[in-house]
């Protein structure tokens, strides 16, 4: 049976509309940037929330077609970037150098790995919303990354 995808993306957008439009007049919670890096901040909760993510993850398989959808759904990439990231330190070690942002070489040179192979990693990690890339091959935390610090300085994480 075909469907017209018009009508669903229609649909998708009215939905965004109507719950963005109720999170934003219900939400006595401040809303957080993407590039914010505080730890700690709130996840926006309830059903305008869930609604909203909901039908864009929908929205983006309808626009993106199954390849990409399959190709996200199977792909072990973006774990595997993770655990490269956690196991290099790379949130304590852009904590360390004050947070606004480091360049690849010197994220590289504290966890020993090839600089070219980091910048893919944490370039795709930031596509994924895990990182933000402020300028070429530099990179800083966000409220997604911040997740990942221990809290540990990276001279008592190499013990």
């Amino acid at each position: 049976m075909r469907t017209d995808g018009r009508k669903e993306l229609l649909a998708l957008r009215d939905l965004l509309n109507t719950s963005i439009d109720s999170l934003l007049a219900n939400s006595s919670l401040e809303i957080p940037s993407l590039k914010d890096s505080k730890p700690g901040v709130p996840p926006l909760l309830g059903g305008a929330s869930k609604t909203s993510s909901a039908a864009a993850a929908q929205l983006i398989a309808l626009l993106e077609g199954p390849a990409y959808t399959m190709t996200k759904s199977l792909g072990g990439h973006i774990a595997s970037s993770l655990r490269v990231a956690i196991e290099a330190h790379v949130v304590e070690t852009i904590r360390e150098a004050g947070g606004g942002g480091l360049h690849v070489n010197e994220i590289a040179k504290s966890s020993e790995i090839d600089p070219i192979k980091l910048t893919r990693i944490l370039r795709l990690l930031a596509a994924h919303h895990i990182f933000i890339e402020t300028e070429e091959e530099t990179f800083a935390n966000n409220r997604c990354s911040i997740v990942l610090d221990t809290g540990k300085s990276i001279e008592q994480l190499k013990q």
